[in-house]
């Protein structure tokens, strides 16, 4: 139904965020990212713009609804867009700060594991990571972190 749909309305994001979370609803998680990835790619060329900032809150709306995976995977899609390279991990770490700042745990983990995996050796996107893991409900998520 939701391919009938992309074919129907072919710039819509709203149709293929749905067919993200009916993904993650049925435990295929896997296929989460992939059909965010392939809506940026593909809304990209039909001239649809992606803004950083709309999609971000189109994340922490995911976050609030209890779609984490596809939370994370619109993090992940869209953190590059409209940032240049030198300044990707400052604007992450800050964006990350912000979020953990409004209750928004998972997105803030979405942008430290992207900043992270770019950046591995760096102390103070280590730091601050572990500093959200300990502030959060459980120490559990700062033992994953750190191992």
């Amino acid at each position: 139904m939701l391919n009938k749909a992309r074919a129907i309305v072919p710039t819509s994001h709203e149709i293929w965020f749905a067919a993200a979370q009916l993904e993650e609803q049925q435990g295929h998680n896997e296929r989460v990212y992939k059909i965010i990835h392939r809506a940026v790619l593909t809304l990209a060329k039909k001239g649809i713009a992606f803004d950083r900032e709309h999609r971000l809150n189109e994340a922490i709306e995911m976050e609030e609804r209890g779609y984490l995976e596809v939370c994370r995977s619109i993090i992940r899609a869209v953190a590059n867009v409209d940032l240049e390279e030198e300044n990707k991990a400052d604007v992450w770490i800050s964006e990350a700060e912000r979020q953990q700042e409004k209750g928004h745990i998972e997105c803030s983990r979405a942008l430290f594991a992207l900043a992270l995996t770019e950046y591995p050796s760096d102390p103070d996107i280590w730091m601050s990571a572990a500093i959200l893991e300990q502030n959060s409900d459980t120490l559990k998520t700062l033992i994953e972190l750190l191992e």
